[in-house]
């Protein structure tokens, strides 16, 4: 699984995946930048992050065909999870195994060890949010231990700076600020 142990179970699938992931979706196969990404892939594994998501939405499947790439260039097996863009006009299992096929045919696998409807992302930007974040999944990791967080990384230094998460230290008071707000709303 990964080597510092810490695999959490993947709901009842038997397959156990790394607390902290890694989020593809600037990963772009058509860009001067296939190295580095292969080079954030490997040192991702290396850390332990060896769980990758990507979606057929990202970069118009080239965050696939990317990831797919990097993977096959690793040589060492990692999990891949990827999303259906459930749009409003795709609505048949016939589109969804359509949508499937091309996926892996993107990736150049024959599985994959997640498959999930994507929804939409925030159009704000990531460095707005990533101290936040940082203690968002460091809250969540501590909170439970069924939770997976997957935040992007396109470079190896992001890497580092979300791995940071798994030894980021949460006081009672800050753990307890998170805890109040997310809580759920009262019911109207």
């Amino acid at each position: 699984m990964n080597e510092s142990g810490s695999g959490r179970p993947l709901g009842r699938s038997g397959i156990s995946v790394p607390a902290l992931g890694v989020g593809t979706n600037r990963w772009d196969a058509s860009g001067p930048d296939q190295a580095r990404l292969r080079d954030t892939l490997a040192a991702a594994a290396d850390a332990g992050m060896g769980f990758f998501d990507t979606a057929e939405a990202y970069n118009v499947g080239r965050s696939e065909i990317a990831l797919g790439e990097a993977a096959r260039a690793y040589g060492r097996p990692v999990l891949l999870a990827s999303k259906f863009a459930p749009f409003p006009y795709r609505v048949s299992t016939a589109q969804f195994a359509s949508a499937l096929d091309k996926t892996l045919e993107r990736l150049g696998r024959d599985s994959l060890d997640l498959y999930y409807l994507h929804f939409p992302y925030s159009p704000r930007g990531v460095r707005t949010w990533m101290r936040a974040m940082a203690h968002a999944v460091a809250w969540l990791l501590k909170r439970d231990d069924h939770v997976i967080a997957i935040p992007g990384a396109t470079r190896p230094e992001h890497v580092r700076e979300n791995s940071g998460a798994l030894s980021l230290q949460l006081s009672d008071e800050e753990f307890a600020a998170i805890d109040r707000a997310s809580a759920p709303a009262p019911a109207r």
